[in-house]
């Protein structure tokens, strides 16, 4: 069977916001029980959004556990933009004097959206070593031309090597990968790299 690899951030805000809406309408025994102030779920609410905009605020692109990904590069300011405007919009909300369940639940609710196209363009794990990897491949097939000569390669060795590089990047760029799937594609493209090395005329 096929394992399936996520990310908790693709389901942090959806939870979040089903959590609020939840505890606004759960029975009246359980209010009863021991029901939230109106003041506990503005301090949790200022607090979940204070966090979020030191993360969004703090993010660069690149190709570490939590960068923005390189490949969504013109994205990076209208994501950045659109969820930081429902961030701010929350934190004018909790220093009104009176508000409402129903302003903290619709103020979650507004962050669906532009929160998950966020975090959905975040790395879940650290890309550098494979990109670093894929940079010298870049240079060496670059520098290496198809021949019979001393220092170059047969077509077939050229065409395998960019294909290995072209797969790798791939691996690197796609968002859901976890550590064990970027390590796997740092051998796999050494492994490609040596038998290119090897290819070469002497």
């Amino acid at each position: 069977m096929k394992k399936i690899n996520f990310s908790l951030r693709m389901i942090w805000l959806p939870l979040m916001v089903s959590l609020v809406v939840w505890s606004s309408s759960c029975t009246k025994e359980e209010e009863a029980a021991q029901p939230k102030t109106i003041e506990e779920h503005r301090q949790e609410l200022t607090q979940f959004a204070t966090l979020e905009k030191a993360l969004v605020d703090s993010t660069v692109i690149g190709y570490d556990k939590s960068n923005f990904m390189v490949a969504s590069t013109s994205k990076f300011a209208s994501q950045k933009a659109a969820y930081l405007k429902v961030l701010d919009t929350a934190l004018s909300l909790v220093t009104r004097p009176i508000i409402t369940m129903k302003n903290i639940t619709d103020t979650y609710k507004s962050f669906g959206v532009p929160g998950q196209a966020f975090h959905n363009s975040l790395f879940i794990s650290d890309r550098r070593p494979l990109n670093d990897l894929v940079v010298q491949c870049e240079l060496l097939n670059t520098a290496t031309a198809v021949g019979t000569t001393t220092g170059q390669v047969s077509e077939a060795a050229k065409a395998d090597f960019t294909t290995a590089i072209a797969t790798a990047k791939k691996t690197r760029d796609l968002s859901t990968n976890i550590d064990r799937q970027v390590a796997e594609g740092v051998t796999t493209l050494t492994t490609a790299k040596q038998t290119f090395e090897a290819a070469i005329i002497k």
